[in-house]
């Protein structure tokens, strides 16, 4: 997508072009002229960092995970947080969000490792209400928000309870036409994400969109449809995965 990007002048309201340095520190740091792609080096550089974590610390592997994972927490709460406002902002978000994101990375991996969604199941009806019901105190009542920190541990517990909420649905139970139809829907995840802050920028100036329900919904149509698009002209080719 960075390398699409690229070729076709990202900064198309700016009249910016594009240098090879700034493709160069995209593909490294993920957000130089595509913003949206930051995750790409948090998630490589985790990665990397779980496998050399896995073979140094073969027996202690999650719970040096575990110990990081609080160390991040600390970290959003105090004031050695705000030790990268020196660096330039690609930079500074890159490791920001790497730190924000670790231990939801390691979340992920406990609940992958130990089947965490299966053995939930016999008690969903229990643990959905509680996780939507804990969800609903903490955006209702901004709970952790005035803390301080980059993304915040409230981020953390939203996604948490957003991800058992669900994955506990009882989807397998569902009529297939909506299994096809989810199953429809999130192919395109990668396109619709990639896209959505073109769309987004283009609405803004062309319809003064500001941020609402309805327009978040009219962004996310449009962003579809562009991938659907894409897929169909490109679904024989590598360049598919750009938008599936």
């Amino acid at each position: 997508m960075a390398l699409l990007f690229f070729i076709i002048d990202y900064n198309l309201y700016y009249n910016k072009k594009i240098s090879l340095r700034d493709l160069k520190l995209q593909l490294i740091i993920g957000r130089q002229f595509s913003i949206p792609l930051w995750f790409l080096f948090s998630m490589i550089f985790l990665t990397i960092l779980f496998i050399i974590l896995s073979i140094i610390f073969k027996f202690h592997f999650l719970f040096v995970l575990q110990i990081l994972s609080i160390f991040s927490y600390i970290m959003q709460y105090s004031h050695y947080f705000y030790l990268f406002e020196e660096y330039k902002d690609n930079v500074k978000f890159s490791i920001l969000d790497t730190i924000n994101i670790l231990p939801l990375s390691f979340l992920g991996l406990i609940f992958s490792s130990f089947n965490v969604i299966e053995n939930f199941k016999p008690h969903r009806k229990n643990i959905l209400f509680l996780s939507h019901l804990f969800l609903y105190i903490l955006l209702r009542y901004d709970i952790f928000v005035n803390l301080g920190g980059y993304g915040g541990i409230i981020h953390i517990f939203s996604s948490i309870l957003f991800f058992m909420g669900f994955y506990l649905l009882p989807l397998e139970n569902s009529h297939s036409f909506i299994e096809k139809i989810i199953k429809q829907i999130t192919s395109y995840t990668n396109g619709i994400y990639c896209l959505h802050t073109r769309i987004n920028r283009f609405c803004r100036i062309e319809f003064g969109f500001n941020g609402t329900l309805k327009s978040c919904f009219i962004i996310y149509l449009i962003s579809y449809f562009f991938s659907f698009i894409g897929i169909k002209l490109l679904g024989k080719t590598s360049l598919k995965y750009l938008f599936s």
